[in-house]
Protein backbone atom coordinates (compact mmCIF):
# COMPACT_ATOMS: atom_id res chain seq x y z
CA UNK A 1 0.00 0.00 0.00
CA UNK A 2 1.27 3.26 -1.05
CA UNK A 3 0.51 6.76 0.76
CA UNK A 4 -0.39 9.32 -1.25
CA UNK A 5 1.60 12.20 -1.79
CA UNK A 6 0.53 15.81 0.64
CA UNK A 7 0.65 18.44 -1.77
CA UNK A 8 2.24 21.43 0.19
CA UNK A 9 -1.32 23.37 -0.28
CA UNK A 10 -2.76 20.55 0.90
CA UNK A 11 -1.35 20.92 3.92
CA UNK A 12 -1.34 24.29 4.66
CA UNK A 13 -5.38 24.19 3.69
CA UNK A 14 -5.83 21.62 6.96
CA UNK A 15 -3.60 23.76 9.06
CA UNK A 16 -5.84 26.89 8.23
CA UNK A 17 -9.07 24.51 8.86
CA UNK A 18 -8.05 22.92 12.04
CA UNK A 19 -6.43 26.41 13.30
CA UNK A 20 -10.07 28.25 12.74
CA UNK A 21 -11.88 24.99 14.74
CA UNK A 22 -9.37 25.44 17.87
CA UNK A 23 -10.13 29.28 17.53
CA UNK A 24 -14.20 28.56 17.48
CA UNK A 25 -13.62 26.33 20.44
CA UNK A 26 -12.29 28.56 22.51
CA UNK A 27 -8.95 26.58 23.02
CA UNK A 28 -6.04 28.66 20.49
CA UNK A 29 -4.41 30.08 24.27
CA UNK A 30 -3.98 26.84 25.46
CA UNK A 31 -2.29 26.02 21.82
CA UNK A 32 -0.34 28.81 21.88
CA UNK A 33 1.39 28.04 25.75
CA UNK A 34 1.73 24.66 24.84
CA UNK A 35 3.91 25.74 21.34
CA UNK A 36 6.00 28.22 23.48
CA UNK A 37 6.64 25.75 25.77
CA UNK A 38 8.28 23.37 23.64
CA UNK A 39 9.98 25.98 21.72
CA UNK A 40 11.63 27.24 25.46
CA UNK A 41 12.73 23.62 26.01
CA UNK A 42 14.45 23.43 23.08
CA UNK A 43 16.39 26.63 23.42
CA UNK A 44 17.08 25.95 26.81
CA UNK A 45 18.69 22.62 25.45
CA UNK A 46 20.17 24.73 22.80
CA UNK A 47 21.56 27.28 24.75
CA UNK A 48 24.84 24.66 25.73
CA UNK A 49 25.61 24.19 22.15
CA UNK A 50 26.41 26.67 19.43
CA UNK A 51 22.96 26.20 17.71
CA UNK A 52 19.47 28.19 18.12
CA UNK A 53 16.25 27.57 16.61
CA UNK A 54 17.16 29.90 13.26
CA UNK A 55 20.34 27.63 12.49
CA UNK A 56 19.25 23.98 13.69
CA UNK A 57 20.27 21.18 11.29
CA UNK A 58 17.49 19.64 9.43
CA UNK A 59 18.93 16.21 9.69
CA UNK A 60 16.63 13.01 10.04
CA UNK A 61 17.63 12.86 13.91
CA UNK A 62 16.74 16.25 14.27
CA UNK A 63 13.14 16.26 13.08
CA UNK A 64 12.97 12.86 14.77
CA UNK A 65 13.75 13.96 18.08
CA UNK A 66 11.36 17.22 17.55
CA UNK A 67 8.31 15.31 16.56
CA UNK A 68 8.88 12.96 19.64
CA UNK A 69 9.64 15.54 22.42
CA UNK A 70 6.80 17.24 21.28
CA UNK A 71 4.34 14.69 20.65
CA UNK A 72 5.15 12.46 23.80
CA UNK A 73 4.84 16.45 25.86
CA UNK A 74 1.60 16.69 23.86
CA UNK A 75 -0.28 13.38 25.12
CA UNK A 76 0.85 14.35 28.87
CA UNK A 77 0.01 17.72 29.11
CA UNK A 78 -2.62 18.31 26.26
CA UNK A 79 -4.47 15.19 25.37
CA UNK A 80 -4.68 13.17 22.22
CA UNK A 81 -6.77 15.54 19.94
CA UNK A 82 -5.46 15.00 16.21
CA UNK A 83 -6.60 18.22 14.84
CA UNK A 84 -4.47 19.71 18.18
CA UNK A 85 -1.46 17.50 17.45
CA UNK A 86 -1.37 18.39 13.61
CA UNK A 87 -1.75 22.46 14.65
CA UNK A 88 0.84 21.86 17.32
CA UNK A 89 3.39 20.33 15.13
CA UNK A 90 2.57 22.56 12.18
CA UNK A 91 3.37 25.74 14.67
CA UNK A 92 6.83 23.90 16.05
CA UNK A 93 8.18 23.58 12.61
CA UNK A 94 7.16 26.37 11.45
CA UNK A 95 8.48 28.27 14.17
CA UNK A 96 11.75 26.35 13.88
CA UNK A 97 12.46 25.95 10.07
CA UNK A 98 9.70 28.58 8.64
CA UNK A 99 6.63 27.94 6.41
CA UNK A 100 8.50 26.79 3.55
CA UNK A 101 10.88 24.25 4.74
CA UNK A 102 8.28 23.23 7.72
CA UNK A 103 6.08 22.47 4.93
CA UNK A 104 7.97 20.22 2.81
CA UNK A 105 8.89 18.67 6.51
CA UNK A 106 5.53 17.49 6.96
CA UNK A 107 4.86 16.83 3.35
CA UNK A 108 7.37 13.90 4.05
CA UNK A 109 7.24 13.30 7.77
CA UNK A 110 4.99 10.43 7.32
CA UNK A 111 7.57 8.59 5.00
CA UNK A 112 10.19 8.67 7.59
CA UNK A 113 9.35 5.78 9.55
CA UNK A 114 11.52 3.19 8.10
CA UNK A 115 14.26 5.69 8.50
CA UNK A 116 16.94 4.63 11.28
CA UNK A 117 18.38 8.24 12.28
CA UNK A 118 14.83 9.69 12.22
CA UNK A 119 13.10 6.52 14.59
CA UNK A 120 16.31 6.86 16.79
CA UNK A 121 15.62 10.72 17.16
CA UNK A 122 12.01 10.39 17.63
CA UNK A 123 12.64 7.40 20.32
CA UNK A 124 15.10 9.66 22.27
CA UNK A 125 13.06 12.71 22.20
CA UNK A 126 10.11 11.08 23.40
CA UNK A 127 12.49 9.80 26.62
CA UNK A 128 13.63 13.38 27.31
CA UNK A 129 10.40 14.07 27.18
CA UNK A 130 9.77 11.59 29.77
CA UNK A 131 11.92 12.29 31.82
CA UNK A 132 11.41 15.75 32.05
CA UNK A 133 7.62 15.33 32.87
CA UNK A 134 7.96 12.12 34.94
CA UNK A 135 11.00 12.32 36.72
CA UNK A 136 11.78 16.02 36.28
CA UNK A 137 14.63 15.60 34.91
CA UNK A 138 17.63 17.76 33.14
CA UNK A 139 16.70 17.20 28.89
CA UNK A 140 19.72 17.33 26.68
CA UNK A 141 20.22 14.87 24.53
CA UNK A 142 19.55 16.75 21.32
CA UNK A 143 22.23 18.76 22.93
CA UNK A 144 24.71 15.79 23.13
CA UNK A 145 23.88 14.89 19.65
CA UNK A 146 24.24 18.50 18.36
CA UNK A 147 28.08 18.72 20.03
CA UNK A 148 29.33 15.60 18.68
CA UNK A 149 27.74 16.35 15.13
Amino acid sequence: MTKKDISIDEIVESYKKKLNKIKEEGNFNKIIKFTGTILSGLELQLSVTTKNLKNLPKDDFILGYIWGFTDYSFQHSIGKDLDYWNVVSYTIYDQIYGPKISNLILQKIRFFNSDKQYINGREIGALDAYESIIKAKPFLRLAEYLNNQ
